[in-house]
């Protein structure tokens, strides 16, 4: 490095997410990283997409129509712009529609990464690692092309797309170990997992928008800096705009009371984002389905006794046989893992991947 370095950092964006309008989510974006015009480079590290969208949807054109918008920033206020390639079922390798659509841009300074590299980036010479996720079958395997790519040398900063152990509540074989990137002098930003909890020089960002209900952390993205005289310094921006998906709790024992609560709860709520929580065995739940169905709202039932959540669409089975298949096993063990809706996506890429 030759200077002090400056930039921006945000992931886990899940454009066309089924629970959070993509147009609302770009409309946060632009926003924010309209804010920041005196930075050397502004990184998405992973997860722009959380499936594989239609040319002709509305949401992939939102998406193209953000990335130009960030390109003409980018090239307007002199930015390095780089997209990484984040888990392969959400983005799906779409990103590589920008190096094509942003190329004719003789201003901007764009590349879309999907494999493991260094970059040095040559107006500031700050060293970049490149790690997308699943790189590699194996973490083992991912390590050794790291060593590999920075050859020996240390790296100034990493920008990567995965998870290190200390960022779950469980084990996983897919999972960093944070100990083995001593050769990284400043800092690791990581996306995947959707909370900001940082560990020493490892920072992920978190997701910058809510995306299910049980995301009750900040959301946001880093902004951070780094001089080679006195080190360097991040600091965690809110997306204070981010979407709540919030509960209403049914604990009355009257039907025609329950109703009412319900109906006049749905008035002051966005029926796209709301969850209904009963907690009483006296309540008929066929009627409050009803009324919540019209609205577009999940509902939960609580049972007081059993204290077990059943949810509208789960069906009993009356067979006395039950077989489990490649087909069933995912639903199968998600439905009996106590896991987080922070969780979830890594959990089920998990089980993709044995099955």
């Amino acid at each position: 490095m030759n200077r002090e370095f400056r930039g921006v950092v945000l992931s886990d964006i899940h454009l066309g997410n089924n629970r959070n309008k993509t147009r609302d989510i770009v409309k946060n974006m632009t926003l924010e990283l309209a804010r920041h015009t005196d930075v050397d480079i502004i990184v998405i590290a992973g997860d722009l997409y959380d499936r594989i969208l239609s040319l002709g949807s509305d949401e992939a054109i939102v998406s193209i129509s953000f990335m130009t918008w960030l390109a003409d920033h980018c090239s307007t206020h002199s930015i390095v712009l780089r997209l990484l390639e984040g888990t392969p079922s959400h983005d799906f390798g779409q990103g590589a529609v920008f190096q094509e659509l942003l190329s004719e841009n003789p201003l901007l300074d764009f590349r879309y990464i999907s494999d493991i590299e260094v970059e040095i980036l040559p107006d500031s010479g700050i060293s970049i690692l490149y790690v997308p996720d699943e790189a590699r079958h194996t973490v083992e395997e991912a390590m050794v092309d790291i060593h590999k790519a920075r050859n020996g040398e240390d790296v100034d900063i990493a920008i990567m797309h995965g998870q290190f152990h200390y960022q779950l509540p469980f084990e996983l074989a897919s999972s960093y170990n944070e100990d083995e990137f001593d050769f990284v002098r400043y800092f690791i930003f990581i996306g995947h997992v959707h909370n900001h909890n940082p560990k020493g020089k490892i920072i992920p960002q978190g997701s910058f928008d809510r995306l299910s209900h049980g995301e009750d952390s900040p959301k946001g993205y880093v902004r951070f800096r780094i001089n080679p005289n006195t080190g360097g310094s991040y600091q965690f921006i809110e997306n204070k705009r981010a979407k709540k998906f919030d509960t209403i709790t049914i604990s009355t024992d009257d039907m025609v009371r329950a109703s009412k609560q319900l109906s006049d709860k749905l008035d002051k709520y966005d029926s796209d984002y709301l969850r209904v929580d009963i907690q009483s065995d006296l309540i008929d739940a066929t009627v409050l389905m009803d009324i919540s169905r019209k609205r577009g709202v999940t509902l939960t039932i609580k049972d007081k006794k059993k204290d077990v959540n059943q949810e509208e669409n789960i069906e009993t089975i009356s067979s006395t046989q039950f077989s489990i298949t490649s087909d069933n096993l995912e639903e199968l063990l998600m439905s009996r893992l106590n896991v987080t809706a922070d969780m979830e996506s890594i959990v089920l890429t998990e089980l993709r991947n044995i099955k």
